[in-house]
């Protein structure tokens, strides 16, 4: 190791489109050149990526050009970090940049906190080919800190947008295909149960990436991700703060894959998908369900999801002088207060009859019978299962109960309705589609017809 305060590795597979950007990028540091130390390891590139990384040679004071036969990612890292001089290594990825002053200002804050943490974040921005869209992740940090993850146990770092000490003590598991960066920054972060955020840092992610359906789809990855789920259980050490950390990156991974329906490996055959699935179930099983409901990623309906597929230790509902709990262990999970009617559709189709279509919604109805939806304390309304309970997702995640009612009315009507669940009588919250001539997204709460005026007032149509 040498006195240069920062080494910086770039793995290069077939990136000549984008190459010139991710090295004009570091030309342009703030810290100096002669700060930097550039390792670019050629990953066995079919293109003209090593012609431009070589015709870059004389921009750089420190340039190391390493070329092997096609080894991925993992191993390209593993080999700039043995290969690395500087005091500290940050990477970027071939086709990505950073900002001019990111090199600068990560180095001059990690030597204030070196001794307290081996591992600096920074702001990733999401560069879509016109605008730079920035991740909310810490996004409300705006001063240099380091955060434990006994107080920031969400922090959840899963991108490369770090720097680590120089020790080559850890390296990138090169049996892993996917999330190999979120186990080695997971292990980083446990030396000393910190990161570091420097919030006026960039690191801007190109947002078309080659091959990403290879890296993601169950059909490709279900046996490595949960391959990634036992290692990163190994960094645990009996240690409440790492498990807690660990528990919420991995409903991290689990929230977007719910949302496409990447969770389960459909193409397995009947008997590998059944242990399959529950090797999954498992990995959920050890999460505890306050960690679960409490996640800041999860919509809360896919957390009622997530609770409803347990198999041990699933909630279950408790009532209690006419109040309708979620509970594990006798311990309160969460209480159902209001249910959600969405009304999708409201309109007059004749002078004299209103039409309205819409779904009642609520995590609880994954442990609940089906509720009793009265109007006007006479009328029961016929519920069926809505294909809202596919909600925000390809999976259906839910069970609402649509329902579909024509009423004839006169002038000065009013339609109350009410919810029973269990006998008991819940509070009606009504949501209003931005399609409606009634709008909740937009405050617009009358519609006029060729006859009347209808109004939404306090729960009353």
């Amino acid at each position: 190791m040498t006195n240069i305060p920062l080494s910086i590795v770039i793995p290069v597979y077939n990136k000549e489109a984008y190459l010139k950007d991710t090295l004009n990028s570091i030309l342009q540091q703030t810290l100096g050149l002669d700060n930097i130390e550039v390792i670019c390891v050629n990953d066995g590139s079919t293109d003209k990526s090593l012609c431009i990384i070589e015709s870059f040679k004389t921009n750089f004071v420190h340039l190391k050009i390493i070329s092997q036969e096609n080894k991925g990612v993992s191993f390209s890292r593993n080999v700039g970090i043995k290969n690395s001089s500087g005091k500290y290594i940050l990477f970027v990825d071939g086709d990505d940049r950073i900002s001019k002053n990111s090199a600068k200002d990560i180095v001059n804050y990690f030597d204030t906190v070196n001794d307290i943490t081996a591992i600096i974040s920074y702001p990733i921005f999401y560069d879509d080919g016109t605008n730079l869209i920035q991740n909310k992740r810490l996004i409300d940090i705006k001063n240099n800190k380091v955060l434990s993850i006994q107080d920031y146990p969400q922090i959840s770092q899963t991108s490369i947008n770090i720097c680590i000490k120089n020790d080559q003590d850890i390296l990138f598991n090169e049996n892993l295909s996917i999330c190999e960066d979120q186990l080695f920054t997971t292990q980083q972060i446990f030396k000393y149960n910190t990161i570091g955020w420097v919030p006026s840092a960039k690191y801007i992610y190109r947002k078309v990436k080659d091959g990403a359906a290879s890296t993601t789809h169950p059909f490709f990855t279900f046996n490595q991700f949960l391959e990634f789920n036992k290692e990163l259980k190994k960094t645990i050490y009996e240690n409440k703060y790492r498990k807690q950390y660990i528990d919420y990156l991995w409903i991290y991974n689990l929230s977007w894959r719910i949302k496409i329906d990447y969770l389960f490996p459909y193409h397995f055959h009947r008997s590998e998908f059944r242990k399959a699935y529950s090797k999954f179930i498992a990995s959920l099983d050890d999460i505890d369900n306050r960690t679960i409901l409490s996640s800041n990623i999860l919509l809360n309906e896919h957390a009622f999801y997530l609770l409803s597929l347990k198999t041990k230790n699933r909630p279950c509902i408790s009532i209690k002088e006419n109040r309708i709990y979620l509970i594990d262990n006798n311990i309160v999970l969460d209480e159902l207060k209001d249910i959600t009617m969405v009304v999708q559709r409201i309109r007059m189709i004749s002078d004299d009859k209103i039409y309205i279509l819409g779904f009642l919604k609520s995590g609880f109805f994954s442990f609940t019978e089906r509720p009793v939806l009265m109007l006007n304390g006479d009328l029961f309304v016929d519920l069926y299962e809505s294909s809202n309970s596919h909600f925000n997702s390809k999976i259906k995640t839910n069970i609402f109960w649509g329902f579909e009612l024509e009423k004839i009315v006169k002038d000065g009507d009013c339609l109350d309705f009410q919810i029973l669940l269990y006998n008991v009588n819940i509070n009606v919250n009504f949501y209003f589609r931005d399609y409606n001539p009634i709008n909740s997204s937009q405050q617009k709460f009358i519609y006029k017809s060729n006859k009347y005026t209808v109004k939404y007032t306090n729960s009353r149509i």
